[in-house]
């Protein structure tokens, strides 16, 4: 079997699942996207592993309250939940990573419309049953462990 013959073959596997004559739009988008593929992301579990509410989270960012359109935003992205993960590092990461934990837990609760906090796997089927985005959350380094003890701890 050639390459080529191996990409075409992979194109058409890759591609077959999202075939469909039927186009959705969504209102804050003109882009459309196939009955199919939408069916597909409302019965599946979608996790952002990179996506954060808020980019730089400084400031009123965890007690702003969601405005209409972000919430809606949010609900209507198809993502089951954003794994609200960041690099926190220097001397001050153990309480940085502590501060940064507890302003998105707050920020979860203050909005708890549409969020959940996801402690384990089958929060994530209960988000979804509610109509709520899961908000998992994380820490892309290990700066923050000072002994073997804070493992348990985070």
């Amino acid at each position: 079997m050639t390459n080529e013959v191996r990409r075409n073959l992979l194109k058409a596997a890759v591609a077959a699942p999202f075939l469909s004559f039927g186009r959705v739009a969504f209102a804050q988008s003109e882009q459309t996207y196939s009955a199919r593929a939408v069916s597909l992301i409302e019965r599946s579990l979608v996790i952002d592993m990179l996506g954060v509410p808020d980019l730089m989270p400084q400031g009123d960012v965890f007690i702003k309250k969601l405005g209409d359109q972000q919430t809606a935003n949010f609900r209507g992205s198809g993502i089951t939940a954003f794994h609200c993960s960041y690099g926190v590092g220097g001397p001050e990461a153990y309480q940085n990573v502590l501060s940064m934990l507890q302003g998105w837990s707050f920020y979860a609760g203050h909005n708890s419309e549409v969020w959940s906090l996801i402690g384990k796997a089958e929060d994530l089927d209960a988000a979804k049953a509610q109509k709520k985005v899961g908000m998992v959350l994380g820490v892309q380094n290990a700066e923050h462990f000072r002994s073997v003890k804070d493992v348990k701890a985070f």
